[in-house]
């Protein structure tokens, strides 16, 4: 009798851990732990690790539960920088968006950025923001990237050509450069003015 509990205590032991080392075959969808469909779902646990599906790294996309990531560029959509200058360069611009998800949280090292451009073509590039969450919900952003070639452009004020009587003061009425890079409008400083006491 005690051969026979013994035998029986041994199996039931046998069977225990074989229940406790088991994992799901995710391959295999009808593979839920037998009977029990408790780790069934994004709330479940399939691989009985503690984790919820949702959250695992172990657990395919389609065990997790879709949210709806979003990215947000930090600066301006366009950006306009000269021909050939050096201060924004494609490693700068890869930190310059976040993103988050409402499920999943911060996702910023999820970040890829596509593209690239060279500030010695000037040309109007395109630079794509891509970002995806544990359960493979993607979200895109993108960014412009404009190199410029012109320089400022002068505007005058007042009167061109000025038509002024022999001996009459001069009064300056200015002009004003306004540079895409910068996106400023400065004073344009004035040189040689002219002499009304003799025509010219």
């Amino acid at each position: 009798m005690k051969i026979v509990n013994f035998l029986l205590s041994a199996l039931a032991l046998i069977f225990l851990l074989m229940a406790m080392c088991a994992k799901p075959n995710y391959n295999n969808p009808l593979d839920r732990g037998g009977t029990n469909f408790a780790g069934d779902g994004p709330a479940g646990d399939l691989d009985n690790d503690g984790i919820a599906n949702m959250f695992d790294p172990d657990a395919p996309p389609e065990y997790r539960q879709h949210s709806t990531p979003s990215i947000t560029l930090l600066g301006p959509d366009t950006i306009i920088i000269a021909q050939y200058d050096p201060k924004h360069l494609t490693d700068g611009l890869q930190t310059m968006a976040t993103a988050t998800d409402p499920l999943y949280g911060n996702l910023d090292s999820n970040i890829v950025m596509t593209g690239d451009f060279f500030t010695s073509q000037c040309n109007t590039y395109t630079l794509t923001y891509t970002v995806h969450n544990m359960a493979n919900d993607i979200a895109t952003k993108q960014r412009v990237v404009i190199v410029d070639c012109e320089g400022p452009v002068i505007t005058l004020n007042g009167i061109n050509p000025m038509e002024i009587n022999v001996g009459k003061p001069y009064n300056e009425p200015g002009a004003t450069a306004y540079d895409s890079v910068d996106r400023q409008t400065k004073t344009v400083a004035i040189s040689n003015a002219p002499n009304t006491a003799t025509v010219h």
